[in-house]
C-alpha cells in the first residue's frame, strides 16, 4: 500500500483549495493508495468535498495563545513557546514535531506559509514534491534565499503552468533542473453537473448583456479596473448586469467605485459561492481582468461550460486559449477598448447563442503524468 502524505493550508474557496480537491478525489482513487491530508487550518467550506477515504491528521501548530491557555495543555504551551523562539531565528517550523512513519511520498501543495520548508525538515518521505499555484514569485530577502537553498532538496518543483516555471526559473535558479510542469485536474462532469443549479441574480433578464468574473476580491485579480470597463460601457448606454462572485480584502474598494460610478443597478457583488457554474452557465461573456494568474482555472472552467471570454492578455492565459478562438484577449488597462470589444462580441453572438466547440482534453495528459509522477 503507498502511503502518500498531502500538505497545504486550509479548506476553504480559494484556487488552491478547489484544485486540491480534484486532486484529492484522484489520487485517492488510485489503486493500493493510502492518502492523509495535514491542514494548518483544518476549516473551510471545501472540507465537506474532501473525499471520506483521505484520512486528515492533526496539524502540528499548537494554535493561539488564548484557546492554548483556556486549555491548560502543557504540551501546547511549551510549543507555542518553541514557535516563539524559532520564529525569532526564521525557522519556526523547526518547533513543530516531525510527523511518525515514513511515506512513499510527501507533498506540499502549497508554496505559502511553513508547508514546503516543513515537507523537507520534519517528513520522511522517500519523495517529495512541491506544487506552486502563485502565479508570480512574491518572496524577496530572507524568504528568497530561503527557497533558493529549500526548493532544489525537492524531488520536483511542479509548476502549474508554462509561464510559472519560466518565473521560477529565474527567481530561483537553484531549482531549474527539478521543475516539471502539470496543469490542475479539473472535474469536467461535476462543473457541467453543478451548473445546471438556479441563478436568482440573472433570473428574468432577458435585455441585458450577462457578463460573469469569478475569482477572489484582490489586486491581482483586477476586478477594480473591471469596474472602470464597466463605467465605459455605461457611458455607452449599453444595457449590462455584471456579477462578480469572490469575497476579498478589496471588497470595499469596489463597492465605493461601484458608488462613485453609480453602477449600482449594473455591477453586483454576490460573495463567495461553493457553486459558482450556474453564474458561468447563465452568462454570455465570461471577463477574466486578472493582472496576475498561474493555471488560470476559471476561464477554463468557462470553457467548459462553453462560454465566450474575453481576458486579460497575460502570459498564462495566452497559453491557456492559445487554441481557443471565441477568446479575446486585452490590455484590461484600456477601459473603453474593451467596452467595446464586449459590446462587439455580445452583438455578435446575440444573447446566450454561442457555444464553444471542441471538448476539454487536457485531463488525460494531467492524470497521465500524476500517476507516472506518484
Amino acid at each position: 500500500m503507498k502511503r502518500i502524505l498531502i500538505v497545504s493550508m486550509s479548506a476553504g474557496l480559494g484556487g488552491i483549495e478547489k484544485s486540491m480537491i480534484h486532486f484529492l478525489s484522484f489520487i485517492s482513487s488510485m489503486p493500493d493508495t493510502c492518502v492523509e491530508l495535514m491542514l494548518w487550518k483544518c476549516k473551510g467550506e471545501l472540507l465537506d468535498d474532501i473525499p471520506s477515504s483521505v484520512r486528515i491528521i492533526p496539524s502540528p501548530a499548537p494554535g493561539d495563545i488564548k484557546s492554548i491557555l483556556l486549555r491548560c495543555n502543557i504540551f501546547r504551551i511549551f510549543r507555542y513557546m518553541s514557535l516563539k523562539w524559532q520564529t525569532r531565528k526564521g525557522t519556526p517550523w523547526l518547533s513543530f514535531p516531525k510527523l511518525k512513519g515514513k511515506y512513499d511520498v510527501a507533498i506540499s501543495y502549497t508554496q505559502d506559509g511553513y508547508s514546503p520548508y516543513y515537507v523537507i525538515d520534519c517528513v520522511d518521505a522517500e519523495k517529495k514534491y512541491l506544487w506552486y499555484h502563485h502565479g508570480a514569485y512574491i518572496h524577496s530577502g530572507a524568504g528568497q534565499l530561503l527557497d533558493i537553498q529549500y526548493y532544489p532538496r525537492f524531488t520536483n518543483v511542479v509548476a502549474v503552468s508554462e509561464s510559472i516555471r519560466d518565473i521560477l526559473i529565474r527567481e530561483v535558479p537553484t531549482c531549474q533542473p527539478n521543475i516539471i510542469v502539470i496543469n490542475n485536474l479539473i472535474d469536467e462532469k461535476n462543473i457541467i453537473r453543478c451548473s445546471k443549479g438556479h441563478c436568482e441574480e440573472f433570473s428574468g433578464i432577458v435585455d441585458k448583456c450577462r457578463l460573469v468574473t469569478v475569482g477572489r476580491l484582490s489586486y491581482e485579480k483586477g476586478q477594480l479596473r473591471a469596474l472602470e470597463v464597466a463605467n465605459a460601457l455605461k457611458m455607452r448606454n449599453f444595457n449590462f448586469l455584471w456579477i462578480f462572485v469572490g469575497e476579498g480584502p478589496d471588497k470595499e474598494a469596489c463597492q465605493q467605485k461601484v458608488r462613485e460610478y453609480g453602477l449600482m443597478d449594473s455591477c453586483k457583488f454576490v460573495g463567495a459561492k461553493t457553486n459558482p457554474y450556474p453564474y458561468f452557465r447563465c452568462a454570455d461573456i465570461y471577463v477574466a481582468p486578472s493582472y496576475v494568474e498561474a493555471d488560470p482555472v476559471t476561464i477554463q472552467e468557462a470553457l467548459i461550460l462553453g462560454k465566450p471570454i474575453i481576458a486579460s492578455k497575460i502570459e498564462s492565459i495566452v497559453s491557456a486559449l492559445s487554441k481557443n478562438a471565441s477568446a479575446v484577449l486585452m490590455d484590461f488597462d484600456l477601459a473603453d477598448s474593451v467596452a467595446e470589444s464586449i459590446i462587439d462580441n455580445y452583438n455578435s453572438f446575440g444573447h446566450g447563442n454561442f457555444k464553444a466547440e471542441g471538448s476539454f482534453t487536457r485531463n488525460i495528459e494531467v492524470r497521465r503524468n500524476l500517476e507516472t509522477l506518484l
